[in-house]
């Protein structure tokens, strides 16, 4: 049986900015039920994600780091690295589309992204 990890790129030279971003859209409702912020370990809920702002100097990779979104939470990965996912027998997980902007508030068109969560308690 083979583990692995999933780790952000720390360096600007690799990253841009750490981390890519800093919060959600201006208006993005944080108190409502669905917000990014009433996602835990166990939660089922479907989480608004829209939309997950970048910061200035941000570069669009496969996996962005999230202020908001904790490493124990899920990943925002890209439709990329979703496909690659797909090619590894990984414990029950979900895939929910995000809406990423950039700096200008402007959505990101290049790439799709998505939440990434493992839905098993992993040790």
């Amino acid at each position: 049986m083979k583990y692995y990890s999933l780790k952000h790129e720390f360096l600007k030279a690799g990253s841009g900015s750490y981390p890519q971003s800093e919060g959600m859209t201006d208006n993005y409702p944080y108190n409502r039920e669905d917000s990014v912020w009433n996602i835990n370990y166990d939660t089922e809920l479907v989480p608004n994600l829209d939309a997950i702002r970048l910061v200035q100097g941000a570069k669009l990779l496969d996996m962005l780091s999230s202020v908001v979104i904790s490493e124990m939470i899920g990943k925002i990965v890209s439709e990329n690295f979703k496909e690659l996912l797909h090619n590894f027998r990984l414990p029950a997980h979900r895939f929910f589309e995000a809406k990423v902007i950039n700096c200008r508030k402007r959505k990101i068109r290049e790439q799709q992204y998505y939440l990434f969560r493992v839905l098993e308690h992993q040790n």
